[in-house]
């Protein structure tokens, strides 16, 4: 009854930060430290244009694993791809001996894995998102657990949710700001130096590095 009054303070706090780029891992790692487990990972889902339905790993604290980086899509023979699916809590005590999800697990780069926990972040329009912990240890996750969890989910998707949008209109303004300074620079009587279009390109990407190459006499 604590953890679960601590985690819904938790999520309230989270629902209101100012830092919506670092919500994911403060999600990830206090779920992680709460619930005693070697791995959490929160998944971010999104439906593409062509229709399919993708995830895309969004923070991870605890050991790392193998696998491919970026969006991917959903299926059923991951754990991942199953509570999207089904859009309810999955536990596994063992997965190595689940033939549900024999080749689709999350496998560590190091050591073995044995349990797995799982519950869907629901929004307006869905699951919207996965929380997960692993063990590598066998673990028979208890009714309590379960509930434990899910009660974090549901605070958890309110503040995903904000974080994305948040970030997403971040890099739009980026976008119509980077936009705009080109346009002036285009329309200038004075035409710019490589070294201004480079200038403004590393202000607005927040980019370190822009390279510009020349092409015959235009750069």
């Amino acid at each position: 009854s604590e953890l679960r009054r601590f985690f819904h303070r938790i999520g309230q706090a989270l629902s209101v930060s100012r830092a919506p780029e670092s919500i994911p891992e403060m999600i990830a790692s206090l779920t992680k430290d709460v619930l005693g487990v070697d791995r959490c990972a929160l998944h971010s889902v999104r439906r593409a244009p062509d229709g399919r339905i993708l995830r895309e790993l969004a923070a991870s604290v605890g050991f790392r694993v193998e696998g491919a980086e970026g969006a991917i899509p959903v299926t059923a023979y991951s754990p991942t791809g199953w509570v999207v699916q089904q859009a309810r809590p999955l536990g596994v005590s063992y997965l190595p001996d689940d033939e549900r999800f024999s080749v689709g697990y999350d496998r560590p780069l190091r050591g073995e894995v044995a349990s797995y926990l799982g519950v869907p972040l629901r929004g307006g329009l869905g699951v919207v998102g996965v929380l997960e912990v692993y063990t590598r240890q066998p673990r028979q996750w208890n009714t309590e657990e379960v509930r434990l969890l899910l009660t974090f989910a549901t605070q958890a998707a309110v503040a995903f949710q904000n974080a994305r949008l948040a970030q997403e209109g971040a890099r739009s303004e980026q976008t119509a700001r980077l936009l705009e300074r080109l346009l002036e620079m285009a329309t200038s009587s004075v035409p710019p130096s490589p070294e201004e279009v480079v200038a403004a390109l590393a202000l607005h990407l927040n980019s370190p590095i822009i390279t510009l190459a020349k092409s015959g006499d235009y750069w």
